[in-house]
């Protein structure tokens, strides 16, 4: 996630898009849940077997 968030500072973006596949996939869920006013996560692939995130979410501090 930190590196996610250094690249997006790095590159100057204010409020990006975040899409991810697979294991990117759950960054870009987190990072959704980290910046709640994120413009748009797309998750291409569940990155978890789990249909309830609830439980995995609350386990991540979100």
């Amino acid at each position: 996630m930190n590196d996610l968030e250094a690249v997006i500072a790095h590159v100057g973006l204010d409020n990006p898009f975040v899409i991810g596949h697979s294991l990117g996939g759950l960054v870009a869920t987190l990072y959704g849940a980290r910046h709640p006013d994120c413009r748009g996560v797309v998750n291409l692939e569940t990155p978890t077997k789990r249909r309830d995130t609830t439980h995995f979410l609350s386990s991540i501090g979100s």
